[in-house]
């Protein structure tokens, strides 16, 4: 009688490791997805008010709060080369705040190389992303 329940025991502990890997891979993907969704969107809305400077303190502040929401949930959970990853996404797209707010070209920015920089650091970190999950 006591082998069988330890064999049980056994069984029950290996059957929960393996659904809280299973939902915490989920939860991660989830959450990398969500994260390179909401940075690939504000990506395209700078780069569309670019050559007009259109956009105000209010609209990155929005971004940044819809973002940061999801970036803090990424630096919890992910492991350091997603962390990094993120922290350079976050850090291009943020020069490309600081130069939508300037009121003056006197930048060297481009769009192009806006565009270029941020969409390289993208598929950084979901190459970074895909590692981390072992998706090949």
């Amino acid at each position: 009688m006591t082998v069988s329940q330890l064999v049980t025991m056994f069984l029950d502990a290996r059957r929960a490791r393996r659904e809280d890997s299973v939902r915490w891979h989920a939860e991660r993907r989830r959450i990398y997805a969500l994260f390179a969704a909401k940075i690939g969107r504000h990506i395209v809305h700078f780069s569309l008010k670019w050559d007009d400077h259109q956009t105000t303190w209010a609209d990155l502040a929005d971004a940044i709060e819809e973002i940061d929401a999801v970036r803090v949930e990424v630096d919890l959970i992910g492991s350091k080369p997603v962390r990094d990853a993120a922290d350079m996404l976050w850090e291009g797209l943020a020069k490309g705040g600081d130069y939508l707010l300037s009121e003056d070209d006197a930048s060297e920015l481009t769009v192009d190389e806006f565009l270029r920089d941020t969409r390289a650091l993208l598929k950084d970190f979901v190459e970074a992303a895909r590692a981390e999950l072992g998706v090949h």
